[in-house]
């Protein structure tokens, strides 16, 4: 069969909006089989109202019905060249969904937010003598004030303020923000705080925080209402059920969510793809959470010469999800129920997966596996897996995790930071590969955890090699984190015998510099290793945790911390608990101490 191109400008013409042509031009793909659709570059703007729409429950973000762009849906074998186009959206829309698709390229494409779905203002000044300071909102922000509550509109709806920072422009979330920014302005909190309006977007502020701002930050906050939150409602790119998808020198500005999130798919490629904000214009935020994500995701994702900043949360999250038992209704019929409300509807299974079952104390497996039968789902909260061998005792409360589905991550060449909390989170039992990446976010630089506490993410790991990076001053916006932390928020430790969440974790080769002192905290680890890394204290920032360890381990097992250098402080120290002690090697190690503390 020969090759077949469809041109986006014949359908431009012929329907006169963007919104519709796209849809049109796609469908034409689909029906006619073509293998590559050419998008003339100019700038396209793209309506909610002609656009196509469907309601999706996405991980991580908020379920409902969304417009979308470009809704690549059961496409094969396609190209998409934007050929450096720009679409610009409008209302509350997503900018492309990929769907029950294989062998998609998406490239040469940057999308936009004609309006940012959070409020941006300027510090004009301040006085600190009546402890005020006026603060100019971008032009595209409408609000009011009721009471000392300032509400803002955006798309038809009313908000609060809701999360919210103090950036600098050039280092993003500013030193000790934690301890600085404001609470939500809700006139039943307990400050004593005045808003005055002064007019031309411009608002005096006074006795809302201890410490005032700096003239030149700038105010960032997210919205919410009773009954909604802007700010993970339409990610950018969504990748829900498809495979061998890669995105080239795509470019992701403003989202109300996480830039792009991928979900059950699977051997996904992102190459200089960048979430940023948008150049040439005063915004100083990209997505309004994670730059990117991937849930319950298999094969590889590769991540590759890209750039993630000025995000509101973390800059890759990679893990799958637990599910918790409710009861077993017969030997081979398991009830179970999701219960982080933004998993809702989410696909946790399908006939031939493996199941482990873990201690919801622990967070260690129990032994037992489940092979899924078939699959019966009650409601978004609620389903039944039916085995195809009789299940042992399954209680009430037990996790569930499903390790078919456990992708591999490779991430190189890539830069991440000037934004709120993480730079990756590696959460993935497949083969994870970090190297030559830099770091320079407001909080750890690599954290690894799982819970079912509160997000009920998965994140065992069983191959992690960290080498070849650069830590850049994180952890700068309070107090009590190291730049890697090993965490899982496990109730308990299991004791006898000692269990362990992770395995097999490698950090080498690392450069890191840092203002403050802790460099890694580790618990529940068999097999971690701390190697001819190079540590180098800074001046840039006033240390917020001077009294952390420098390595701190508990709960481990076969720990190496070998041929390190620590420059420009005191001795860096080494904690360590009893049972991490008995297969702990230290050794050749310049700039440590030599006395190892007991925790």
């Amino acid at each position: 069969m020969g090759q077949k191109t469809i041109d986006f400008s014949i359908y431009l013409t012929k329907y006169k909006d963007a919104s519709l042509a796209f849809f049109k031009a796609l469908e034409a793909c689909r029906v006619e089989k073509a293998d590559k659709l050419i998008i003339p570059k100019g700038t396209y703007n793209c309506h909610a109202q002609r656009a196509f729409q469907k309601y999706y429950a996405i991980s991580n973000n908020e379920n409902g019905c969304k417009g979308i762009a470009l809704p690549i849906i059961d496409q094969h074998n396609l190209e998409i060249d934007g050929q450096g186009s720009r679409i610009i959206l409008h209302d509350m829309m997503m900018s492309s969904v990929v769907e029950k698709s294989t062998n998609i390229v998406i490239k040469n494409l940057e999308f936009d937010w004609d309006k940012p779905f959070y409020a941006q203002g300027k510090v004009i000044s301040k006085d600190t003598v009546n402890k005020t300071f006026d603060l100019k909102f971008e032009d595209y922000v409408e609000y009011r004030i009721v009471k000392n509550d300032i509400l803002f509109n955006s798309h038809g709806r009313e908000y609060m303020i809701s999360q919210n920072f103090w950036l600098d422009p050039e280092i993003g979330p500013v030193h000790n923000l934690v301890n600085i920014r404001p609470k939500h302005w809700d006139s039943k909190s307990d400050k004593n705080y005045q808003i005055e309006d002064l007019g031309e977007k411009t608002i005096r502020v006074k006795n809302q925080i201890e410490q005032l701002p700096e003239v030149g930050w700038s105010f960032i906050a997210k919205w919410r209402n009773k009954l909604y939150r802007v700010n993970r409602s339409a990610p950018g790119i969504y990748l829900r059920n498809s495979f061998n998808i890669t995105l080239d020198e795509v470019k992701v500005f403003s989202t109300a969510g996480m830039g792009i999130i991928g979900e059950h798919s699977g051997d996904i490629t992102l190459n200089k793809v960048q979430v940023i904000p948008t150049p040439g214009t005063s915004r100083v935020v990209s997505s309004t959470a994670d730059a990117t994500h991937f849930a319950n995701c298999k094969g590889k994702i590769v991540l590759k010469d890209c750039v993630f900043e000025n995000h509101l949360d973390d800059g890759l999250n990679i893990h799958g999800n637990y599910a918790v038992a409710d009861r077993m209704i017969d030997k081979y019929t398991l009830a179970c129920k999701i219960k982080h409300r933004q998993q809702l509807g989410y696909e946790f299974a399908e006939p031939g997966d493996t199941i482990q079952v873990i201690n919801q104390n622990t967070l260690i497996p129990t032994g037992e596996k489940l092979v899924v039968k078939n699959i019966h789902i009650v409601n978004g909260a609620y389903f039944e897996i039916e085995t195809q061998e009789p299940m042992k005792n399954i209680s009430s409360g037990m996790g569930l995790d499903n390790i078919t589905w456990s992708a591999d991550l490779e991430m190189t060449g890539c830069s991440v930071g000037k934004n709120w909390a993480r730079s990756i989170l590696v959460k993935t039992p497949g083969k994870s590969v970090v190297t030559n990446n830099k770091f320079y976010s407001s909080m750890q630089g690599i954290r690894n955890w799982g819970d079912m506490i509160w997000f009920y993410e998965s994140g065992s790991v069983t191959d992690v090699l960290i080498s070849d990076n650069q830590f850049i001053d994180l952890c700068k916006v309070g107090a009590g984190y190291p730049v890697i932390v090993i965490y899982p928020q496990a109730k308990e430790p299991q004791l006898d015998p000692p269990g362990y969440y992770n395995r097999n974790i490698r950090i080498v080769n690392n450069t890191i510099k840092t203002f403050d002192r802790g460099i890694l905290y580790a618990f529940s680890v068999d097999g971690l290793t701390f190697e001819n890394n190079t540590i180098i204290r800074t001046d840039t920032f006033e240390p917020l945790s001077p009294e952390l360890p420098v390595i701190q381990i508990e709960h481990c097992k076969d720990i190496n911390i070998s041929h390190n250098t620590y420059e420009g402080g005191p001795e860096a120290d080494i904690v360590i608990d009893d049972l991490s002690k008995k297969t702990l090697t230290v050794k050749n190690n310049k700039g440590f101490s030599h006395d190892i503390r007991k925790n």
